[in-house]
């Protein structure tokens, strides 16, 4: 492990904050850390690794797939996305879905995780990534999404509440504080 000082600018405010920065990961202490924050028992080992190469398949995380016997190393930002996939699944969104989710975040926001980061350390709030459809209609099919992210839980005085409607919303500061607690505690 080793700790830096990131300095980031959003919103025109520059911001100086401590990051930790975890060396790239082989597979096993991966899973290992993603079984310690979703809290799967010993029973529970072989579906869960099984969830991890469905979601890993479908392309979460996006880290590549070279074959059998090759080793990968798996970044953070790894560990947070196959974990956000994973809280996404206990809900029931298929893999399918999940991917694109992710995928759609990963694209439009490809420094999503930093920047949760720096606003939560810059108003001590955590920091909420919600998911919007902009229709009423199945479980985000389309890609008619927008994604928002939202300091201290405002805008959840705002969700839709009209029928039809589905919003996700999942708090990224205690992800992100599991993923680094929990990498911690494994390695």
């Amino acid at each position: 492990m080793k700790r830096d000082m990131v300095r980031q600018s959003y919103s025109g405010i520059d911001i100086v904050s401590e990051a930790l920065h975890f060396a790239p990961m082989e597979y096993g202490t991966y899973e290992a850390t993603l079984a310690h924050i979703h809290r799967v028992e010993e029973h529970e080992g072989k579906a869960f690794r099984a969830r991890i190469r469905v979601l890993r398949y479908e392309g979460v995380p996006a880290a590549p797939m070279p074959g059998k016997g090759s080793r990968i190393e798996y970044s953070f930002a790894d560990l947070v996305e196959a974990s956000l996939g994973l809280r996404m699944a206990e809900i029931g969104l298929p893999p399918t879905r999940i991917a694109m989710l992710i995928g759609r975040l990963r694209d439009d926001y490809p420094d999503w995780i930093e920047r949760v980061t720096v606003l939560g350390s810059e108003t001590g709030e955590d920091v909420f990534l919600c998911f919007f459809p902009n229709g009423p209609g199945p479980i985000f099919s389309s890609d008619d999404i927008f994604f928002h992210l939202d300091i201290g839980g405002r805008v959840l005085a705002y969700l839709r509440k009209e029928e039809g409607y589905f919003n996700l919303v999942i708090n990224c500061t205690t992800l992100i504080r599991n993923c680094r607690e929990a990498l911690r505690a494994t390695s």
